[in-house]
């Protein structure tokens, strides 16, 4: 059972909705006990529904920070995979010139032995 029973007195068939915590003591009186309804436990506590539209209200805000959040994901993902392929770019460049400058000091190297 949930937060609230409905409880029927069997002898007039009138029924309330009340705290479930009293479920116990209401049986033992001879009283049945079931579940109420989502409209019966508004007109016994009408402050449910207000309380439960700010959960809602809560809750959808929370999905809609969610979404941003995973779209802000998305684009730094995004960002990312760009840089990595401009580092392995630059990173290609590098090697580049240091096979460049390896051919240069082996040539110059070469040249100033045949100077001596």
């Amino acid at each position: 059972m949930g937060k609230y029973i409905k409880v029927t007195n069997p002898k007039t068939q009138e029924s309330v909705v009340v705290l479930a915590s009293n479920a116990s003591f209401l049986k033992s009186q001879g009283y049945v006990v079931s579940e109420p309804s989502e409209e019966e436990i508004q007109v016994s506590f009408p402050e449910e529904g207000t309380v439960k539209r700010a959960m809602e209200a809560e809750l959808q805000s929370a999905l809609s920070e969610i979404e941003k959040v995973k779209t802000q994901l998305t684009e730094l993902q995004s960002t990312n995979e760009t840089l990595k392929a401009e580092n392995s770019s630059l990173v290609s460049e590098i090697e580049k010139v240091k096979t460049q400058l390896t051919e240069l000091q082996s040539t110059s190297a070469k040249s100033n032995e045949k100077k001596q």
